[in-house]
C-alpha cells in the first residue's frame, strides 16, 4: 500500500535533515518561535498542541493535524504587548481548504512586529519577523494523518538610511494517529520544525540557524456527561519538546480543556522549559508558568433561524508575561485573542 512507502519516506526525510548540519541555534528570532503562540487556546493550555487539532493554527505545531478538517475554516489571532515594547505585537491568520480525497491545503501567516526604536542613535523604523506557510495534510488508512509545511521565513529591518531583508525556507513534517475506543479518543502526534536546518541572519552578513524543533505528545478526549446531547467534555494533552540543534529550549507541557454545553471552554495548563542564560547570573536557566484562558463557540444556525451552518469560535487568554530575569520586573500582562470560523 502507498502508506507503506510514505511513512518510511517521511522518516528518511526527517533523518536527512536532522543530521545534515550541526550548527547550533543561539536564540535567533526567538520572539517568533518561542515568545508568543499563534493561538489563545494554545497559550491557555500550556502551549501543548502537537496532538490537539481543531484549529487552523494547529498546523504550526504539527502540519498533520490539518488533515482532520472536513470543512472550510479560518482563524486569526492578535497578541500584545511584547515585554517593554508596548506597541510590539504578534499576529496570525490562516485558512484550511479541504479537497476531499486529495487532502487539506492550508495557508498561514505568522508575524512579529516590533515598534520603532532607537539603537546607538540610529532610528529603526521597522523590525519585522514573518513566517509564510503553505501546508498540506492527508488522512490515510488506520486514521493516520501525514502533513508538511513549506515556509518562507522573512526578516525585514528598515533603518535610518538602509534596509536589510533576509529570506529562508524551512520545511516542517508531522504525523498524527487517532484511536477511538468506546467514546475514548486518543491522539498521538509528532513533528519536526525546520527539518532542513536553514539559517537567517539576525544582522547583516551573519547567518544564524533557525531552531529545529522536535515535538512529541498525546491527547485524551471524552464526553463525560449528557448522552446524545453532551454537556460536559474533557480534553487532556501532554507534550515534550526538544530543540535538536541546541542544548536549550527543551520543554514539557500539559494542558486541559473542560467544555460545558458545547459552548464554553475553560482551559488551564503548565509548562517548563530550559533557557540559555549565556552565563549571565541575572538570567534564568529555566522558565515555568501556569496558564489559563477560555473560549466560546457559537453555532450560528442554532442562534438565528435560517442562518448558514457556521460555527464561530472566540478564544482569549490574559496572563503575566514570563519573566526571564532572576529579579522581579513589573511587566504588563499580555493578552491573546483568537477568532475562528468553520463553514459546514
Amino acid at each position: 500500500m502507498r502508506l507503506n512507502y510514505i511513512i518510511p519516506g517521511l522518516i528518511l526525510v526527517c533523518s536527512m535533515g536532522l543530521f545534515a548540519q550541526t550548527d547550533t541555534y543561539s536564540n535567533a528570532f526567538n520572539e517568533l518561535f518561542f515568545g508568543r503562540q499563534p493561538s489563545a487556546r494554545s497559550e491557555a493550555m500550556g502551549r501543548a498542541q502537537v496532538a490537539v487539532g481543531g484549529e487552523v493554527s494547529s498546523s504550526y505545531y504539527n502540519p498533520a493535524l490539518l488533515g482532520c478538517f472536513k470543512q472550510l475554516a479560518g482563524t486569526g489571532s492578535h497578541a500584545s504587548p511584547f515585554y517593554a515594547d508596548m506597541e510590539g505585537k504578534y499576529d496570525y491568520y490562516g485558512v484550511a481548504l479541504p479537497l476531499g480525497k486529495i487532502g487539506v491545503i492550508g495557508i498561514s501567516r505568522y508575524n512579529y512586529l516590533r515598534a520603532p526604536q532607537k539603537s546607538d542613535a540610529v532610528d529603526i523604523y521597522k523590525k519585522q519577523h514573518a513566517l509564510y506557510t503553505i501546508s498540506y495534510s492527508r488522512m490515510f488508512i488506520w486514521d493516520i494523518a501525514l502533513g508538511m509545511n513549506v515556509n518562507l521565513f522573512r526578516r525585514d529591518w528598515i533603518y535610518d538610511d538602509s534596509e536589510v531583508h533576509n529570506n529562508a525556507y524551512p520545511f516542517d513534517v508531522g504525523i498524527a494517529k487517532r484511536l477511538n475506543v468506546s467514546g475514548h479518543q486518543l491522539t498521538f502526534g509528532a513533528s519536526v520544525c525546520n527539518v532542513n536546518r536553514v539559517k537567517a541572519g539576525p544582522v547583516t552578513n551573519l547567518n544564524d540557524p533557525l531552531p529545529a524543533i522536535l515535538r512529541v505528545g498525546a491527547s485524551y478526549e471524552r464526553e463525560l456527561a449528557g448522552g446524545a446531547k453532551p454537556w460536559l467534555g474533557l480534553l487532556v494533552t501532554v507534550e515534550a519538546q526538544d530543540v535538536l540543534n541546541s542544548e536549550y529550549w527543551s520543554a514539557w507541557r500539559i494542558g486541559t480543556e473542560w467544555t460545558l454545553f458545547q459552548w464554553l471552554d475553560l482551559r488551564i495548563g503548565y509548562y517548563r522549559e530550559t533557557l540559555d542564560s549565556f552565563g549571565d547570573e541575572s538570567l534564568k536557566d529555566a522558565l515555568s508558568q501556569f496558564t489559563y484562558g477560555l473560549g466560546f463557540s457559537a453555532p450560528v444556525k442554532e442562534l438565528v433561524k435560517d442562518a448558514p451552518d457556521w460555527v464561530i469560535r472566540l478564544d482569549a487568554a490574559r496572563m503575566p508575561q514570563p519573566n526571564f530575569k532572576n529579579y522581579e520586573i513589573d511587566w504588563e500582562a499580555f493578552t491573546v485573542y483568537s477568532i475562528g470560523i468553520e463553514i459546514r
